[in-house]
C-alpha cells in the first residue's frame, strides 16, 4: 500500500493498493482495499474479468491489461475529525506455485481537521503475509507541513 496527495493537494490524501512489488511467479486474482475501523469495503476489484465495484469513497479501479501487477486500486481519504487516524487495508486474492493465497497490507493516515493549517501525519505500517507467516514489515512516518 502506498499513500500520496491526490494532485499534490496535502488535503486530499488518497490511499493505494497494489500488486505491482509481489513476486514474478504470483498471479492476482482479486483486490479488496476496506476500512479497518468498520470494515466496510471501500473499493474491489475482480482481475480476472476486470469488474470493479466502489462505495461510499471517491475510489478507482485503474486496470492494466498488459500486466495484471500493475492493476492498482486508489482512494481518496475522507476528511477527519481532529487527529483522527484512518486506517485501511488491502487483501489481495493470488496463486502461487498452484495454491491460493491471501496477501494482505495495511497503512494508517493521520489527519488535521478541515480548515486547519495543522501537519499532515503517513503512517504506513506495510505487512506483507502468506498463510499466517509474516514475510516482512516496514514501518515509515513522514510529516507534512500545510
Amino acid at each position: 500500500m502506498r499513500t500520496s496527495f491526490f494532485k499534490g493537494l496535502t488535503s486530499l490524501p488518497t490511499v493505494e493498493c497494489a500488486a505491482d512489488g509481489l513476486e514474478a511467479d504470483v498471479t492476482v486474482m482479486s483486490m479488496t482495499m476496506y476500512s479497518v475501523h468498520d470494515n466496510n469495503v471501500v473499493a474491489a476489484i475482480n482481475i480476472l474479468d476486470s469488474e470493479c465495484s466502489t462505495s461510499g469513497v471517491y475510489s478507482a479501479c485503474v486496470v492494466s491489461s498488459q500486466d495484471k501487477k500493475r492493476t492498482k486500486l486508489v482512494s481518496i481519504v475522507p476528511e477527519a475529525v481532529k487527529d483522527e487516524v484512518a486506517v485501511y487495508g488491502c487483501n489481495l486474492t493470488v496463486f502461487r506455485q498452484g495454491k491460493g493465497h491471501i496477501v494482505s497490507w495495511s497503512t494508517s493516515v493521520r489527519l488535521p481537521m478541515k480548515g486547519s493549517s495543522e501537519d499532515v501525519m503517513v503512517m504506513c505500517m506495510a505487512l506483507y503475509y502468506v498463510d499466517k507467516e509474516i514475510l516482512s514489515s516496514v514501518n515509515i512516518v513522514e510529516k507534512y507541513g500545510t
